[in-house]
C-alpha cells in the first residue's frame, strides 16, 4: 500500500520472519501493522527512491477482545 501511495512499484520478498501463536483465533478478529515511526517510513522511501531497494522491518498484531492472539514479525526488502 505505501508503495502506492508513492507511485512506486517493487517486489516484496519477506528476508526473515518469526510468528508467535499466542491463543486460537476467532471471529471478529482485527490486523494491525504499522511503522515505528514516521522518520522509519520516510527513511524506507527516501532509500527505495534513489537506491532502488530498501529494507524495513514491521510487526503484525491479530487481536481478538483486544488481546494479542498471533504476533507476526518480519524483516522485508523490497527492490525495482
Amino acid at each position: 500500500m505505501l508503495l502506492n501511495e508513492y507511485d512506486l512499484v517493487g517486489h516484496i520478498v519477506i528476508q526473515e520472519s518469526n510468528t508467535k501463536f499466542i491463543k486460537p483465533v476467532e471471529s471478529n478478529l482485527s490486523v494491525t501493522c504499522s511503522f515505528e515511526s514516521v522518520e522509519q517510513k520516510d527513511k524506507f522511501i527516501k532509500m527505495f527512491k534513489r537506491k532502488g531497494v530498501a529494507r524495513i522491518q514491521l510487526e503484525s498484531r491479530i487481536t481478538f477482545d483486544n488481546d494479542d492472539h498471533v504476533v507476526f514479525k518480519g524483516a522485508y526488502v523490497v527492490h525495482t
